[in-house]
């Protein structure tokens, strides 16, 4: 601070009392005021996705707290002129939830956050305002971005500065793969998911203050002393606002509010993984043997983001009816990769497109005739996911190609009894399957419900 004042009064010798601002220091802004210079230091502490609750150890919150108290504790509070806090939630979801995020967000800051930045107590004006949804933020973040493909920013730009189109419409365009994908980010709006949205689930908080007055500029000792309370007197005619204004108080813009088709209200974190059964295996019908079941489940595992999942289906019948020669052994195991339309950020859900690889090993046998062998196999589907809440019901259906090598049949007729991998003859009479078979067409359909398990934080 030393050197500004001595270019104040090299200045003030020169140039009477007039003064010119110093240079811009990091975090912190300056500007002439009166006779003295204002600065701004500006901060922000984060939010997870959907939480309103302030968190030390997340992000860069802990170091931003600490530069604030640190800065009241150097320059004293008596040269604090005003406190603004804004507080946001990034332009996703339903309008409504977010304008209530953003309120609970500001309460948070008397709650928790202005103890730990040494705010609590001080008589400084503080004014705590609910900000909304970042758009300004991010259309700022982006238009500075000096990473983003030229392709990605102007696609971004175009739609955020469209002003023919709602807000509302912004935002389902932006998650439904209206900015499309390039070849360096990928899809463009998860790579803005996890490179901008992340910071606009914030406070701003901007501190205003100002340089202690040059020696040569002081009044006499007497009215130095009064200094103070000319200072505080234009903040203190304004209004109490250190609580956060009510919803009363906020009325959001007529025209930013329309039904949301995306609502993540209800999205505390995302699930791990996914268990279902297919209603179609689990009771099936085969002439000359009648209702049986083949029990069926399925497991998907939930990556934090992104676009695909990856899982495996089990299908483990393993029905013996020796006294009617009826048999239904199907051993199937599939692992599968699935590509969603909408991001890991929205929840994994809707249209999706999979893929499958396949091995089984099968008996089936009805009225002393049937088959046995093993297969392998590879599938290409579409399918469609619908959530409620942690249950969901999954349809789609499969078609492919697998190739199995079997054996037919008939009961009573064999000499080896090797038939339904029980065979207990001697190893070197174990003949290996006479015929093959080749499918290609519908492999699989399926009509499941099942349940997301455990939870993780949303980032």
């Amino acid at each position: 601070m030393s050197s500004i004042y001595i270019t104040d009064l090299l200045l003030v010798s020169i140039i009477s009392l007039i003064l010119f601002s110093g240079p811009e220091r990091p975090e912190a802004s300056s500007r002439v005021h009166g006779d003295v210079h204002e600065n701004v230091h500006e901060s922000q502490v984060y939010f997870r996705w959907d939480k309103s609750n302030y968190e030390d150890n997340y992000r860069s919150n802990s170091q931003a707290a600490d530069k604030v108290y640190n800065l009241l504790k150097e320059i004293g509070t008596e040269r604090v002129d005003s406190v603004i806090v804004k507080a946001y939630a990034s332009p996703e979801g339903a309008y409504g939830h977010n304008m209530d995020l953003s309120r609970r967000r500001a309460m948070e800051f008397d709650r928790a956050v202005k103890e730990k930045m040494g705010l609590m107590g001080a008589d400084i004006p503080i004014t705590v305002l609910p900000g909304g949804e970042a758009w300004e933020q991010l259309r700022a973040r982006v238009a500075a971005d000096t990473v983003i493909s030229a392709t990605a920013k102007k696609r971004t730009l175009a739609l955020l500065d469209d002003d023919s189109v709602p807000r509302d419409t912004k935002k389902w365009r932006m998650m439904h793969f209206y900015l499309g994908e390039t070849r360096q980010e990928g899809d463009v709006y998860h790579w803005l998911l996890l490179n901008h949205y992340v910071y606009l689930r914030c406070l701003d908080i901007k501190i205003y203050y100002h340089d202690a007055v040059p020696y040569s500029l002081e009044e006499p000792e007497e009215e130095v002393k009064e200094e103070p309370a000319t200072v505080t007197e234009e903040p203190a005619a304004q209004p109490d606002t250190t609580a956060v204004a009510s919803s009363e108080a906020f009325v959001p813009s007529p025209e930013l509010v329309s039904p949301v088709t995306e609502s993540t209200a209800k999205r505390k974190g995302t699930p791990v993984i996914g268990l279902s059964t297919n209603l179609l295996f689990d009771a099936t019908y085969i002439p000359n043997y009648g209702f049986t079941s083949v029990p069926s489940f399925s497991l998907e595992y939930y990556p934090a983001r992104g676009h695909w999942t990856f899982g495996a289906d089990v299908d483990w019948s393993h029905w013996l009816h020796y006294d009617t020669h009826k048999f239904n052994q199907i051993h199937n195991i599939s692992l599968h990769t699935r590509r969603y339309f909408k991001s890991g950020e929205n929840g994994f859900k809707g249209l999706y497109l999979q893929g499958a690889l396949n091995a089984a090993q099968y008996g089936l046998g009805w009225d002393a005739h049937g088959w046995e062998g093993e297969l392998l196999g590879a599938n290409l589907g579409a399918g469609y996911k619908i959530n409620f809440g942690r249950f969901f019901i999954d349809m789609g259906l499969d078609v492919g190609y697998f190739y199995s090598r079997n054996d037919p049949y008939t009961w009573g007729n064999d000499a080896t009894g090797w038939y339904y991998y029980d065979y207990a003859g001697d190893p070197a009479q174990f003949a290996p399957r006479q015929k093959g078979f080749q499918w290609f067409g519908p492999t699989r359909a399926y009509i499941s419900i099942g349940l997301d398990l455990f939870t993780r934080k949303k980032k």
